[in-house]
């Protein structure tokens, strides 16, 4: 994980996030979405830059922080990062950020499908809480909720 150097959202990796939106999703974000969502002082978008990658975004991880809960939009790794530590560094990163500012709770939902992303957060301490039938479209899915107390 030593390979990431963590920044909060900077403008100039919209169109790198909106690219990966694209390769990761079946209705990705555009850069005017994600930059839509960053103008809320609620939302924030973290990022992994490659240290050794002439500043490439190796993933980026968007939520929200309501009332002492951050509920997680999107997380997403370029290919290339996978299985490399980039969206662990950035879980840990947005733990950090929790416990620093009095959060309770890191919620998200995932597609029931994804394996490897309901592993990742299991490793990292969320729990399945429940189900949300028919959640996803392109195709539908259910979505599993998951959750991380602090």
């Amino acid at each position: 994980m030593s390979g990431f150097v963590f920044s909060d959202y900077d403008g100039r990796y919209s169109g790198a996030i909106a690219d990966m939106e694209k390769k990761c999703f079946s209705k990705p974000w555009s850069i005017k979405a994600i930059e839509e969502f960053v103008s809320f002082d609620i939302n924030n978008i973290f990022l992994a830059i490659d240290k050794d990658g002439e500043d490439k975004l190796a993933s980026y991880i968007s939520f929200t922080d309501v009332c002492g809960e951050l509920q997680i939009a999107n997380i997403a790794t370029d290919e290339a990062y996978r299985r490399r530590g980039a969206a662990s560094f950035l879980i840990e990163k947005l733990k950090e950020y929790a416990a620093d500012n009095n959060s309770h709770l890191i919620t998200l939902e995932v597609r029931s499908s994804n394996n490897a992303a309901v592993s990742l957060y299991k490793k990292h301490g969320f729990e399945e809480v429940g189900v949300r039938k028919n959640y996803y479209s392109d195709p539908t899915e259910d979505a599993v909720l998951m959750n991380f107390y602090l």
